[in-house]
């Protein structure tokens, strides 16, 4: 059953919003799409505006409809806990908009896109999984896929 539709957002245009109530943990939506696999070496190979949202290592979903309406926030709303499945980090209530920290999608260091989220802790640039500040990334756990908390769990230790 579809728990979402596409709407009026207030951060960004179009966005996700919940059809129904959704409790914290629930399972809100799997991502779909066609994979693809690049491995990028150099700014100028990295294409800002591509919507694709990294699986795995070098291994990408160019993702299906509604996920192009997939808006950041740096207080999301819902997080991958796994590469392809959205959970709710909070309760929902009906229409409230269905948001992700993209730098929990992120593994890309070169990426980064200046935030208009709004959220009282907006970070203003929004960066790649190593970026982020360790108290913002513990409170995410467990909504980041494990192969991205593996990446930032290396590049902490390499600090």
């Amino acid at each position: 059953m579809k728990r979402y539709f596409v709407g009026k957002s207030k951060i960004a245009g179009r966005g996700i919003l919940a059809l129904e109530d959704i409790k914290k943990g629930e399972f809100i939506i799997a991502l779909e799409g066609q994979p693809i696999y690049r491995n990028y070496k150099s700014k100028s190979e990295f294409r800002h505006e591509q919507t694709w949202i990294p699986v795995g290592l070098h291994r990408w979903i160019k993702p299906k409809n509604p996920f192009k309406f997939l808006n950041h926030s740096c207080d999301p709303s819902a997080g991958f806990m796994t590469p392809r499945r959205i959970y709710a980090m909070r309760d929902l209530k009906k229409g409230d908009e269905i948001t992700v920290d993209y730098s929990t999608i992120e593994y890309v260091t070169m990426w980064d896109m200046p935030c208009h989220c709004k959220a009282h802790n907006c970070r203003k640039v929004v960066r790649s999984i190593q970026f982020l500040p360790k108290q913002v990334y513990k409170t995410y756990l467990p909504y980041i896929p494990r192969f991205l908390q593996n990446m930032y769990s290396r590049s902490t230790r390499d600090i």
